[in-house]
């Protein structure tokens, strides 16, 4: 282990359910994201090597980003600790709270009552250690119903209890 992973658990990260669909073949799986560029907008998650939804998004080319509400707790730690993976074996682990939906023409999975999903292409992957970094551009977005996000946040799952306007020029 490195000797500065004690510090890394300090950086807050939205929860996402990340998805991908090939053929039949339905996977899920829970992570964090972030933006590694905004115009043109492209997010980024972190996969081990060995993960059945990163075969999956590479196979397809696709894969949805669905940032999880601090409503949907218990089901991320359920997603979380079900070594499933798959569509059908997170179904029954979360049955009846999990709904997905799918992006129209694309027919990327979201999870309908999530803050936001982010249906990407695609783009690139940077192979760092036991993980793959994929990067996907933004090709469609949805709303869904949640109102607060829910992140990790020192080993554990939580969210904002209070924030403060920025006073910069940051764009986002």
């Amino acid at each position: 282990m490195s000797e500065f992973l004690d510090f890394a658990k300090y950086l807050s990260c939205p929860v996402v359910l990340v998805t991908a669909a090939h053929e039949g073949d339905r996977r899920i799986m829970v992570g964090t994201a972030s933006y590694a560029c905004l115009e043109p907008l492209v997010l980024a998650t972190s996969i081990r090597h060995e993960s059945h939804t990163g075969a999956t998004i590479f196979n397809s080319g696709r894969f949805g980003l669905s940032v999880a509400s601090l409503d949907q707790i218990d089901l991320v730690q359920r997603l979380g600790r079900s070594q499933a993976g798959t569509e059908s074996g997170a179904a029954k682990a979360t049955r009846p709270e999990a709904v997905f939906k799918e992006f129209g023409p694309t027919g990327t999975l979201y999870l309908a009552d999530c803050l936001v999903a982010f249906d990407c292409k695609f783009a690139q992957s940077v192979a760092c250690g036991p993980y793959t970094t994929i990067f996907g551009l933004v090709v469609d977005t949805v709303c869904g119903t949640g109102t607060r996000p829910l992140i990790r946040y020192d080993r554990s799952y939580g969210n904002f209890a209070a924030t403060v306007s920025g006073d910069d020029s940051y764009p986002v």
